[in-house]
């Protein structure tokens, strides 16, 4: 009878156990699959605020304004791969627009976008559906 005794507290202990690593397993389960996933991809947020600053000074022609959004050493790549500083880039800017009496995008449709990647870098784009429209008045 002795034998009896010490098997059935032997699988009550057990099975005690077994519920024990079921609940915990269940409480991790339930634990991880609560966690809100981390937001990757906006087209509203004080990053985007912000480059819509930095175009309202562009179309205003503030460079002063313009390059105060930018670190003193900011590479900027404006349609190309060759990255220039902040000063350089002013230049080229001021130069293609020296045959310009006015100009600015047509923001009718334009959109911006921000993604946050794998390593946690945040890149923004803008751009037009279609294509991007300037208006533009040519100086006479």
């Amino acid at each position: 009878m002795r034998i009896i005794t010490k098997t059935k507290t032997n699988i009550n202990q057990k099975f005690k156990q077994m519920k024990k690593l079921f609940i915990l397993g269940l409480a991790i389960v339930l634990f991880t699959s609560c966690q809100e996933k981390k937001q990757r991809y906006f087209s509203s947020s004080a990053e985007i605020d912000h480059v819509k600053s930095l175009l309202e000074d562009y179309h205003a022609g503030d460079w002063k304004a313009w390059a105060g959004h930018y670190a003193d050493t900011a590479k900027i790549y404006h349609n190309n791969i060759k990255g220039a500083n902040v000063a350089e880039t002013i230049e080229s800017l001021k130069q293609i627009l020296s045959n310009t009496s006015s100009y600015k995008f047509d923001d009718k449709d334009l959109w911006y976008e921000m993604i946050i990647d794998d390593d946690n870098e945040h890149g923004l784009t803008f751009g037009e559906i279609g294509e991007v429209n300037w208006l533009l008045t040519v100086k006479n």
